[in-house]
């Protein structure tokens, strides 16, 4: 004390000096680094902050396919025939005429399996005249094969003689396909089935070299059985010789 007056403490000048600093630097540095985390963002946070490209209508086609394919096996039948137009209207939109056919024949087995035959029939149709347009020549007859089927299970002979014939004149001039052996012993079993014996025989007969060209070993030993039957048995039933056949739908 002196004078009888207080005398204001002071800190020594070095001590001021880093007081301030420390104080500056807890005020600046939270600034900086939240500035530092917006324009260097993590890793993590900058993939979240990118938006994804929407999917491609390709993309978008063969999901509704999958989902088609999905109440087909739950016999959720008008859910996949909308799910399948879907599609197609997108296969169109892109010019994808092969994909389209190929939906085309998946919404004739649906109808067909639903039983809606005119419905079935004319996606068929559809699907012959799309494989045709793109020079898919085996697709084209497949499709007519499944009209020619679809005749038969209605018990309309003639008409699926018809379709047959047509898809057999399709390889008129071509290489052999798995498609034409296929044609022909469904030609074979037709007229088995109205009793017409020697063109069954002649048909099936032609379906096994076909097998052969092809090199499918078991169609043509399928047809082998079924020739060895015909001309063994006199009066065979016609519905043995389908138990065992040569194979589902051929890829092209």
């Amino acid at each position: 004390m002196m004078g009888g007056h207080d005398v204001p403490f002071l800190f020594p000048r070095k001590k001021s000096a880093f007081l301030l600093a420390g104080l500056v630097l807890m005020l600046v540095v939270p600034i900086l680094l939240n500035r530092s985390s917006q324009v260097n963002p993590p890793e993590e946070a900058r993939e979240r902050s990118i938006p994804k490209p929407p999917p491609s209508s390709s993309e978008e086609a063969d999901a509704l396919i999958q989902q088609a394919s999905e109440n087909y096996f739950y016999h959720e039948y008008g859910k996949a025939a909308e799910n399948y137009q879907k599609a197609i209207v997108l296969y169109e939109g892109q010019k994808d005429l092969t994909r389209a056919a190929k939906t085309y024949e998946s919404l004739g087995d649906l109808y067909k399996t639903a039983q809606k035959p005119e419905e079935a029939e004319k996606n068929y149709i559809l699907a012959a005249d799309y494989h045709k347009r793109i020079e898919n020549y085996p697709g084209q007859a497949r499709a007519m094969k499944e009209l020619g089927d679809l005749h038969v299970s209605l018990e309309r002979p003639d008409l699926a003689n018809e379709w047959y014939q047509k898809a057999l004149r399709v390889f008129e001039d071509r290489e052999p396909h798995l498609v034409l052996a296929l044609v022909q012993e469904a030609l074979g079993h037709l007229n088995w089935e109205i009793q017409k014996i020697p063109e069954a025989i002649q048909y099936f007969t032609q379906a096994r070299n076909t097998f052969v060209v092809v090199k499918n070993p078991m169609g043509f030993d399928h047809m082998n059985n079924v020739l060895n039957r015909l001309n063994n048995e006199p009066n065979p039933h016609s519905h043995a010789l389908r138990n065992v056949p040569p194979g589902g739908r051929p890829a092209e």
